[in-house]
């Protein structure tokens, strides 16, 4: 069988901020027109279209037919991507030796990730600046079309309505940050052109579609190469943002600097079609315009939302704004974005892990710690019995607690949530939620499983180690589905960064859902807390600076400290006890196994 070689153009950005979608039906005509009704998911680091098994799809470079992909080995871990002859819709591709699930390799993602980065883009807020995300947000749009495009038909009473609708039950993004900032943040959106009537008014570019799409030599020339992506994504949008402020100037007095950085508070520039294949530029997106030196009003456009009014409801929808906007106001995402961990860490409970519709809250730690509209998030100390209001309720004074874990960096956060509540509706059900936090970390994105893990990660029913997706729909505990304990007996039960075990902790007696939701919480005596690696055989149990390594086979065991020089060592017994000289992290070496991490207290 012939393969050609398949360039993948994987666009990273600066501060990119993704949404993901998992198989969003997409329609594709073959050159003998054929139509291919088939499936994208991802986000706009990568995306990749297949078909409903999962085989992937990708465009023949020189036939222009959408073909099966396949892998072609560079060395054991690394691959290219490769158009086969296989024409879909004339081959089942089960009859043939190809695998469903191709995408890049690994290496190539982790290396093509960090491209773009600016570490600390995302970074905590040390301290809470009462008047961050506090106030009224004049959002701006601007509509864009291309040389060759028609004009925006979705009418523009629609797109307002998503935008700021405020009657009581109105799914808009207005509505959800009013709910879910407890009426501190107000984004009304400001429209450029303004609307003829029902009609959208846009700013049509000098340059036609095609030039906005990745370059291939036979089908589309005019495409941009991968090193001009951010020249002329954001060339574009200085034209437009000239075209705005010459014909249809936005009112000098409007307000668009709500923090007075000197920095618009937010431009969402929509364009008119369909999201694009293969990771190209025409994907929504969070970006800051950082090549250009363009102002409104004498404010420097830094933050934009890129939509595409084309996409559908999968896309173009209440739940994407919010989702890209929560990005402007500084929270990063939830989800991993190298592909090839299945874990998802958050799931349907946060609106930065998976987008609801309608959209869901954040959780509360989220709105603590990125959004800044609670003011702490209260701690339980001491054994007893406690209650929450949902989140999603107007009370913000008892929606969550933390419960402290033998790791100075790590905690618990529990939080009700409600799918009678307005911006939860969407979520798979009613209960009390526990959430690991390691705030060492700032987002899930760059999870690797070795130096960047989980900011934030949600128990389920299956999850038992980082490696274990479990399913995460299920996490809720509650009295009505007889989910009412969490403990280092049960499934999940809590364990911390690392797969480490931790027995600290109970949480029993969590009520059926109501107006709030009431729980236990008890705490190990000092002498029974421990933590322990959770592994098939030996077992290894860490409680304070004791190491105890429970084996049948009394195999030897070493201690090192993380430069790799040995510090302990025993012959090994059916149970072995080594004490480390301080509080930190070490290597546990049994002999035969391969090292072990360990975390002392």
């Amino acid at each position: 069988m012939r393969k050609i070689l398949f360039i993948a153009l994987l666009v990273f950005s600066y501060t990119l901020g993704a949404v993901p979608v998992r198989q969003k039906p997409v329609v594709r005509i073959q050159p003998n027109g054929d139509t291919l009704h088939l499936f994208v998911t991802g986000d706009e680091y990568y995306h990749r279209l297949h078909d409903a098994e999962n085989y992937t799809i990708i465009q023949h470079p020189q036939t222009g037919y959408w073909v099966y992909a396949d892998k072609e080995f560079i060395s054991s871990d690394r691959w290219n991507v490769v158009a086969t002859d296989y024409v879909v819709g004339k081959v089942n591709p089960r009859n043939t030796a190809l695998a469903p699930n191709i995408s890049v390799d690994r290496i190539s993602w982790q290396k093509l990730q960090h491209k773009y980065d600016f570490p600390g883009r995302y970074s905590a807020h040390e301290t809470k600046t009462s008047g961050r995300n506090h106030g009224t947000l004049n959002n701006i749009v601007i509509f864009i079309r291309f040389a060759d495009d028609d004009p925006i038909y979705t009418p523009f009473p629609t797109i307002d309505s998503m935008f700021n609708a405020s009657s009581d039950n109105a799914t808009s993004m207005y509505n959800y940050y009013k709910s879910v900032t407890y009426n501190k943040l107000n984004i009304v959106t400001h429209f450029n052109p303004a609307p003829d009537g029902d009609n959208v008014i846009c700013y049509q570019d000098s340059l036609p579609r095609c030039r906005f799409m990745p370059y291939n030599s036979r089908r589309n020339p005019e495409g941009y190469r991968s090193y001009e992506y951010a020249e002329v994504e954001m060339s574009l949008l200085e034209r437009a943002i000239n075209y705005v402020n010459e014909y249809c100037p936005i009112p000098e007095s409007l307000n668009i600097d709500m923090d007075s950085n000197g920095k618009v508070d937010n431009v969402c520039f929509i364009i008119k079609g369909e999201v694009g294949d293969w990771n190209d530029m025409l994907w929504p997106h969070m970006w800051n315009l950082l090549t250009r030196n363009v102002s409104i009003n004498g404010k420097l456009v830094d933050n934009y939302n890129f939509l595409l009014e084309g996409s559908g409801p999968s896309y173009f929808n209440v739940s994407t704004f919010c989702h890209e906007m929560f990005h402007t106001l500084g929270a990063p995402d939830l989800y991993h974005y190298e592909i090839n961990y299945i874990v998802n860490p958050v799931g349907e409970w946060d609106i930065m892990a998976s987008n609801g519709m309608p959209p869901q809250n954040m959780s509360a730690y989220m709105k603590w710690k990125y959004g800044n509209w609670l003011d702490s998030i209260p701690e339980i100390r001491q054994s007893g019995t406690y209650s929450l209001h949902s989140v999603g309720s107007n009370n913000p004074d008892n929606c969550c607690y933390k419960v402290a874990t033998p790791h100075p960096n790590q905690w618990y956060l529990l939080e009700y949530r409600n799918y009678n509540d307005q911006f939860d509706q969407s979520i798979p059900g009613c209960g009390l939620i526990i959430y690991r936090v390691d705030d060492r970390y700032n987002g899930n994105q760059s999870y690797d499983g070795r130096t960047s893990f989980d900011e934030v990660y949600v128990f389920r029913p299956g999850g038992i180690n980082a490696t274990t997706e479990g399913t995460v729909a299920q996490a809720f505990f509650s009295g009505a589905t007889n989910r009412t304990r969490f403990d280092s007996t049960t499934d999940p039960h809590p364990w911390l960064t690392g797969n480490v075990r931790d027995t600290s902790i109970s949480v029993s007696e969590v009520s059926v859902p109501e107006e709030t939701i009431t729980f236990r919480v008890d705490f190990a005596s000092s002498g029974d807390a421990a933590i322990s690696i959770v592994v098939d055989e030996p077992q290894v149990m860490v409680s304070h600076r004791t190491i105890t390594v429970n084996d049948a086979a009394c195999r030897q065991v070493s201690l090192y400290d993380i430069t790799g020089r040995r510090i302990l060592t025993s012959k090994g017994s059916e149970q072995t006890l080594l004490t480390a000289p301080s509080s930190g992290v070490y290597l546990l070496q049994i002999e035969g196994l391969p090292a072990k991490k360990v975390v002392v207290m």
